[in-house]
């Protein structure tokens, strides 16, 4: 049994996730789900993950990082921090 605890990083790809990644990992434990793993726009499919993992910690480093296409795709670009 570890006595680290179980961590949850949800966003894979972005600047802060890669450095939680790299800060976190030797304390073992650490869980990290992209979008196509873990989409926090289906809460459904979000509990359903969190439940089965079974996190300690969940830390949300999900971003939308299209500056550009944000205006245009709003809906998206606010989903990945608000669901």
């Amino acid at each position: 049994m570890s006595l680290s605890p179980k961590s949850l990083i949800c966003g894979q790809h972005g600047q802060v996730s890669r450095e939680l990644q790299r800060r976190l990992k030797r304390l073992g434990g650490l869980i990290v789900r992209g979008r196509d793993q873990l989409d926090l726009t289906q809460p459904a499919q979000t509990g359903q993950q969190v439940q089965r993992l079974r996190p300690d910690l969940i830390i949300n480093a999900a971003a939308y990082t299209a500056v550009n296409q944000a205006a245009q795709e709003r809906e998206q670009a606010t989903g990945a921090r608000c669901s």
